[in-house]
């Protein structure tokens, strides 16, 4: 159990279709801290065939939400993906941020159509679908968002994925390792 000074919560945000994940596998395995995310959770919910998608969803942001607040108020450092589309996301950073380093990775594309290929390509290789058009809203949405989030961090880092760092991403996240 860390304390306030050296407990970190990396928050790794951008749109849908942003790289995210990619980014999110590569630090947490440098790092070794507990990662969270929502798509995680709902991934491993998909082959339950017991209730709907939108039943699904909402167990895997109930687990996701639970595991965050276990981790913050246990004052241990962890690493968070998400899009920071609800209210109470920004709530648990701003409490958060009382306990906690907060570190904001925010991965950005400047063209939405490009998170819109990627979040297909996600889907034909197995992960679930999401609408064209629910992508190009987070993409817009997440750009309104970044300065309150740049506001809100004690450390805010930008990686600009509009060429997909997934080809080779090891030189531009040895960079963000160095400030994390």
């Amino acid at each position: 159990m860390g304390d306030a000074l050296t407990s970190r919560c990396v928050l790794i945000t951008g749109a849908i279709g942003s790289g995210k994940t990619t980014i999110s596998s590569i630090l947490v395995s440098r790092l070794a801290l507990p990662y969270v995310s929502p798509d995680l959770y709902f991934q491993y919910l998909l082959s339950c065939a017991c209730c709907s998608d939108d039943r699904r969803y909402d167990l895997a942001r109930r687990l996701c939400r639970h595991r965050l607040e276990f981790l913050r108020d246990g004052r241990r450092s962890f690493v968070w993906e998400t899009v920071m589309a609800s209210d109470w996301k920004w709530d648990f950073l701003s409490t958060c941020r009382r306990t906690h380093f907060l570190t904001v990775i925010y991965v950005s594309v400047g063209l939405p159509e490009v998170c819109v290929e990627r979040a297909d390509r996600r889907a034909d290789a197995g992960w679930y679908r999401v609408s064209s058009q629910k992508v190009m809203e987070s993409h817009s949405a997440m750009s309104r968002r970044r300065d309150r989030l740049a506001q809100l961090a004690n450390q805010f880092i930008l990686i600009d994925n509009s060429d997909d760092l997934a080809g080779d991403p090891t030189e531009a996240l040895e960079r963000v390792l160095i400030h994390v």
